[in-house]
């Protein structure tokens, strides 16, 4: 219940080195603890605020690159905080839906559930959204939708979130999280926010589920009332003055960049449309926001917009705030990490983060609350720019990848006698259960052959059946020593699970004929930045190596709060 309100040369050493790291880095096993009391709790002064700040796509050098540029929030982090520098997933499907779950967890995929943007469900047969909920409706300002096709919740999250762990030790704590992507609201969210709240590119503004309210809150509706005056027609220029030298930012224009509103270099137009404009209009120019930073910019006006309106941090018990920032994502995909683009970008969330970290200043008080940075998955440079560098990078045609899933069909029934429905999604190659039920076979022998067929693929480097990870999962990785095969096991749950799972080369990206992407286990990924900053942290940096799941535990122990279930991480502090 709400209560009411009170250079590219140095690209080539940092590629260089992390190529010798692919096949020799493992996370290390994770020691389970409990939270502490904290010496702020014992003075009755514990942190009336904990800010989640993740920032998608982010890897650990745009802190350190960009640091004589940052002058807002991110700076605060680089200057004021306790900085990470070896942070890392410790899982091998390096997605968004998984990354912010993990980040607000404490625990791995494999725990949680949320093994990817998408899993195979394999008692329905079919591919789910990470986040769907068949039974929610979204709530815009008009009310619940009818046809339940952006339906999302937590339901499918099997474990509690940062927030489900501070309202189960301070009743009346406020869980407010706010993010550009559904799934990094809810997956930051957790069971049981006030609100959740994403953005919707349909063209509604932020909106929520049914599964947190009845009714979208007033004055989430009152913020959604200007946004379409706010970014009709405008024109996205770099906010940054004179030279990057030194920054890390790579050319402006390269090859394998990918056209962004027709074009790849500066400026870039939004849709000019009348407020009054039709569905189609809204939509389109929501979705061209969404692909931009001014995304990042709504999400901590919005943040502001709460902490005003439901008194985030106004007294004793301690609230939490998750926010999700997606447009060095969006961008990235298109620019890569190095792009004059995702330099922009960055830049403008630090002042915005600036901006909402001197109201919690002001309004929380300075000392009173606590934040921490982390992301849900790193990146993959640009191939064309690794081949420039004489670092390798290619792009897998996705013809490929039809063609191994023709000729594993016919393999399969040559080989058994029987016709079995094959596709390539969710990570990995899928049977139909079905038929696979049907055939006198036995099941493991079918996803063998299918392995072999798969690693003879010149793009392929490993492979690994549905049996191979359910033993690992099931042992929960004691005594392995295929490290890439721990790491796929962390992303396996029983019901969720490709028949086998498939690993591209290193360096190699999965389809497109330009921009980069992530999901795979090396560790350009894997590789992400873990900051803590406020009360109990000081100012240093740290180059241990550290898993995401090690942020739940530390913020807890900062709270002076045990978990209120088993955790993977450890306390950093």
């Amino acid at each position: 219940m709400w209560r009411s309100a009170a250079g590219p040369g140095n690209l080539a050493f940092m590629h260089s080195t992390l190529r010798r790291s692919v096949l020799a880095v493992l996370t290390a096993p994770l020691a389970l603890s409990s939270a502490a009391t904290s010496s702020a709790d014992e003075a009755g002064e514990a942190p009336r605020l904990v800010v989640l700040v993740a920032i998608d796509q982010m890897i650990p050098e745009q802190l350190t690159r960009l640091e004589p540029w940052l002058e807002g929030g991110l700076g605060r982090f680089a200057r004021e905080g306790h900085v990470f520098t070896r942070a890392r997933l410790g899982y091998a499907r390096t997605e968004t839906g998984p990354g912010h779950t993990t980040f607000a967890s404490g625990v791995q995929p494999w725990t949680h559930g949320v093994v990817g943007n998408s899993f195979f469900d394999r008692e329905a047969q079919n591919d789910t959204y990470c986040v769907r909920d068949t039974d929610a409706r979204i709530l815009r300002a008009e009310g619940p939708a009818a046809d339940g096709l952006d339906a999302v919740s937590p339901r499918n999250i099997r474990v509690p979130s940062l927030g489900d762990h501070v309202l189960a030790a301070r009743p009346g704590a406020r869980i407010v999280s706010i993010a550009g992507k559904d799934r990094a609201a809810v997956g930051m969210g957790g069971q049981s926010p006030e609100v959740a709240l994403w953005w919707d590119r349909r063209g509604g503004g932020f909106v929520t589920s049914n599964h947190y309210v009845e009714a979208l809150p007033d004055w989430v509706q009152a913020w959604n009332e200007g946004w379409v005056e706010r970014v009709a027609g405008r024109v996205w220029e770099p906010s940054f003055a004179g030279e990057l030298t030194g920054s890390g930012t790579d050319l402006d224009q390269r090859p394998g960049e990918r056209a962004f509103f027709g074009r790849t270099t500066f400026p870039y137009t939004l849709p000019e449309i009348d407020p009054d404009a039709g569905d189609r209009a809204l939509a389109g120019l929501a979705s061209a926001t969404f692909a931009t930073p001014w995304m990042d910019g709504f999400v901590v006006d919005l943040a502001r917009a709460a902490i005003e309106a439901r008194g985030l941090g106004a007294d004793e018990v301690t609230d939490v705030l998750a926010l999700g920032l997606s447009a060095c994502d969006v961008v990235g995909h298109s620019f890569g990490p190095y792009s004059h683009e995702v330099t922009d970008v960055l830049l403008r969330a630090d002042r915005a983060l600036g901006e909402l970290f001197a109201l919690l200043d002001e309004r929380v008080g300075e000392g009173r609350w606590v934040a921490c940075l982390s992301a849900d998955h790193g990146v993959l440079e640009l191939p064309e720019t690794l081949q420039r560098q004489q670092l390798g990078g290619a792009r897998i045609d996705r013809e490929g990848i039809g063609a191994l899933v023709a000729e594993g069909r016919t393999a399969l029934e040559d080989v058994f006698g029987t016709h079995f429905e094959l596709g390539y999604r969710s990570g990995g190659l899928c049977l139909d259960a079905d038929a696979l039920a049907q055939a006198d076979v036995d099941p493991a022998e079918v996803r063998e052959l299918i392995k072999e067929l798969v690693l003879t693929q010149p793009w392929v480097e490993a492979a690994y059946t549905y049996d191979e990870l359910l033993e690992t999962y099931e042992a929960r990785g004691a005594g392995e020593t295929d490290s890439w095969r721990l790491l796929w096991a962390r992303s396996f749950v029983p019901d969720r699970a490709a028949d086998v799972a498939v690993q591209t080369r290193p360096w190699h990206l999965l389809g497109g004929s330009g921009g980069t992407s992530h999901g795979s286990p090396y560790i350009y990924d894997r590789r992400v930045p873990l900051a803590f900053l406020g009360p109990g942290f000081e100012a240093r940096t740290s180059a241990d190596v550290v898993d995401i799941v090690d942020a739940l535990p530390t913020l807890l122990d900062a709270l002076g709060l045990s978990p209120a279930s088993e955790l993977e991480g450890r306390v950093l502090r």
